[in-house]
């Protein structure tokens, strides 16, 4: 929605004749009529794009030379209420092996609020070195007016490879909250929110187990704060906490406190959606294991970022790397928990979301992943939401999440993270692309196994039968060999 404005301008000159005062022009003529009871001529319409692109790494793995990866895909969004101008969208420092199929998108393409558009990308090397370069987006943003994609890929011979993993412990957790800190909705619901907190450092199952917990807010307007962790206040220290942090609730709940003592202005848009997944994915979760001493190490190296002006790592902990780096560990389950009184404002439809959240683990490991929420509805006192939650509670239920009440006590959400059965991981992505699958040989703890498990190509993973007689136990290794060459 546009931001309106209103003015009159008028001057009062002397007539030395009448020996009176005149306005010019007349002040109750107020040529665009009236507002709010007065009189205007003048009027001004304010809007804002904001740009926001998913993913910023991208990863083609090892690829045979001379063949073509399987394509990946850019989304550009548009979260602002103008529209967003694409000046120019180009490779930057690319060889000729990183391809946009069906080509990049003309100068100056427009992305209307809300709405977005996606590039297709693949990586086809030449020869068997790595390739690392960007994908250069120039708009009208004027906070961020150019962002840089990472593209990378690594070209290898024709022969065998072998990926190794290891099944799940069974007892890490990720878990993220992610708050709507408007200053509305703590004076309605803070005490409330307050009281769930303290429950959960007293009383959540989660620190009996292998733990990351961090904090952020809805917030997707502002870029310095966008996804990071403690609305990026690098005074709130540490980061998140984990099981290594002493005393780790209390620590938690002192970066809670710090979050809900900010309190973001209620005019900002809040996309839940868009700042969870941010948080939990590159860049922000980039670690390039830079040693650094403060910002400008990290903005001055080439080989972190390709233009100081436009980069998103930041000297974090000792090394460059995204503000987040470290929390989501490929082991680990995932949980998340949006606590709003307002439905999710992110831009696009909720398909769009429900499959990056895929995206994360994988869609045959959907058990690792859980989104729970508490929203508001028309009984809760106070000032009055906007829409039950919707979108918050449809991923919740998409992935077998809990849903509670925001002025309602929803402790128990928070408390029951970390609890229960631990899933066991069903899918396993592969470095490259078999040629031919029928070449791929699987072995579970050091048995081959020739049945309970299928290849499925357009993820290029294996996935496991939870039911079948090879189905990895818990810490168990896992070993695929397979060969690859140009289909």
């Amino acid at each position: 929605m546009f931001t309106q404005f209103y003015g009159l301008l008028w001057a009062e000159v002397m007539d030395p004749y009448k020996n009176e005062k005149i306005e010019v022009p007349p002040k109750q003529s107020g040529g665009f009529g009236q507002t709010e009871g007065y009189p205007i001529n003048l009027m001004a319409t304010l809007g804002f794009v904001n740009i926001v692109v998913t993913p910023k790494v991208i990863d083609f793995g090892n690829q045979v030379v001379g063949c073509g990866s399987l394509p990946k895909t850019v989304k550009i969004l548009n979260t602002g209420n103008a529209p967003l101008t694409l000046k120019d969208i180009s490779f930057y420092n690319c060889s000729p092996e990183m391809k946009a199929l069906g080509g990049l998108p003309p100068s100056n393409t427009l992305v209307q609020p809300g709405q977005s558009i996606e590039l297709r990308l693949q990586f086809v090397p030449q020869d068997d070195t790595k390739e690392v370069c960007y994908l250069k987006i120039t708009s009208n943003d004027l906070d961020e007016p150019v962002v840089y994609v990472k593209l990378q890929g690594k070209g290898v011979p024709t022969g065998t490879i072998v990926d190794k993993f290891n099944q799940v412990t069974g007892d890490k957790y990720d878990f993220l909250v992610v708050l709507d800190d408007c200053a509305c909705t703590m004076v309605d619901y803070g005490s409330n929110i307050e009281a769930a907190m303290s429950s959960f450092v007293r009383n959540g199952a989660i620190w009996g187990k292998d733990f990351h917990v961090g904090i952020i807010n809805m917030n997707i307007e502002d870029k310095s704060k966008r996804g990071k962790f403690n609305e990026h206040m690098k005074n709130v220290q540490p980061r998140y906490v984990q099981k290594s942090t002493p005393s780790a609730p209390d620590k938690f709940y002192n970066n809670y406190s710090e979050v809900a003592k900010e309190s973001s202005s209620d005019s900002l848009t809040k996309g839940g959606l868009l700042a969870g997944y941010l948080a939990v994915t590159e860049p922000l979760q980039t670690f390039t294991n830079t040693p650094c001493q403060q910002d400008i190490d990290c903005l001055n190296n080439p080989n972190v970022c390709p233009d100081p002006a436009s980069c998103d790592m930041e000297c974090v902990d000792g090394y460059c790397g995204g503000y987040n780096w470290g929390f989501i560990r490929d082991d680990a389950y995932l949980d998340m928990v949006f606590i709003s009184k307002a439905d999710d404002q992110s831009p696009g439809p909720l398909s769009d979301y429900i499959d990056l959240m895929y995206s994360i683990k994988g869609r045959h490991n959907k058990p690792m992943t859980h989104f729970h929420c508490a929203t508001w509805i028309d009984r809760c006192e106070g000032h009055a939401g906007h829409g039950p939650g919707d979108r918050y509670i449809a991923l919740s239920k998409e992935f077998d999440g809990k849903q509670a009440i925001i002025c309602d006590d929803f402790a128990w959400i928070l408390n029951e993270v970390g609890s229960g059965l631990a899933p066991l991981k069903l899918q396993f992505f592969l470095s490259a692309q078999p040629v031919p699958p029928t070449s791929i040989q699987v072995k579970v703890n050091g048995q081959a196994c020739t049945s309970g498990w299928q290849y499925e190509a357009s993820s290029n993973s294996i996935v496991f039968d939870p039911t079948g007689p090879c189905m990895p136990q818990y810490s168990q290794p896992i070993e695929v060999t397979y060969t690859v060459g140009c289909q």
